[in-house]
């Protein structure tokens, strides 16, 4: 069985099927992890040089003080999601979005902002899907992938298995960081593909950490 894991949230893979094999091609707006065939990922291309490249991935917004913060309760802006505090020291009030959003939008928000791709500090920056290449990064996707498992989401062995993770500034908080990361989803179904080929969607999650790497909110995203 072959696997392919294409990406969410606004990326678009398309599939080809050739006599002599599987090729893959791509139309992107962020990096495209194919993973599982390596005949597959030698044939991905053109992808952006991400480097030079960085762009919108989403946006974090926050509650004015005493809104209530319960899933239920933000009803402003229906393609936001709620992020769940971390522990005592935890940040309430984070909201996630895959489409822009602003503080006009619902009374509720306090601020609103865009995460990026890419983080602005060069040692915090990669092009590789698991930042394999920035060992500064890695306390803070070990400790996104802890926090994801801890709040339920997913078990601590599956959450440590990422098929890609970005690291970017907190728009809101100066010095704190936002964690996504990709683990793989439910089996897609695309037409022209052969049915020894397994299609996965990414699942992905976003984790809000301070500078120290230590985690204040967590949930699921769409971007």
């Amino acid at each position: 069985m072959k696997r392919i894991v294409i990406g969410g949230g606004g990326i678009a893979l398309l599939l080809g099927v050739m006599a002599v094999g599987f090729t893959a091609w791509t139309q992107v707006a962020s990096p495209v992890p194919v993973a599982g065939n390596s005949a597959i990922s030698k044939n991905v291309g053109p992808l952006p040089t991400c480097a030079a490249t960085n762009h919108i991935i989403g946006y974090l917004g926050e509650l004015r003080s005493g809104v209530a913060t319960g899933a239920s309760a933000f009803a402003g802006v229906a393609t936001a999601t709620m992020m769940s505090p971390i522990g005592s020291q935890g940040t309430s009030g984070l909201v996630t979005s895959s489409v822009p959003i602003s503080e006009g939008q619902a009374s509720e928000l306090a601020a609103v902002g865009s995460v990026d791709l890419l983080a602005k500090e060069a040692t915090l920056r990669s092009c590789d899907y698991m930042m394999s290449d920035s060992p500064r990064s890695q306390p803070y996707i070990a400790s996104a992938e802890a926090a994801i498992a801890s709040a339920g989401l997913v078990p601590l062995a599956v959450a440590q298995q990422p098929i890609a993770v970005y690291l970017a500034d907190d728009p809101l908080h100066s010095g704190w960081f936002v964690v996504t990361v990709g683990l793989p989803g439910p089996v897609q179904t695309l037409p022209d593909v052969p049915s020894n080929v397994s299609l996965h969607a990414m699942s992905k999650y976003v984790v809000v950490e301070t500078g120290a790497a230590s985690p204040v909110a967590v949930g699921r995203v769409a971007w």
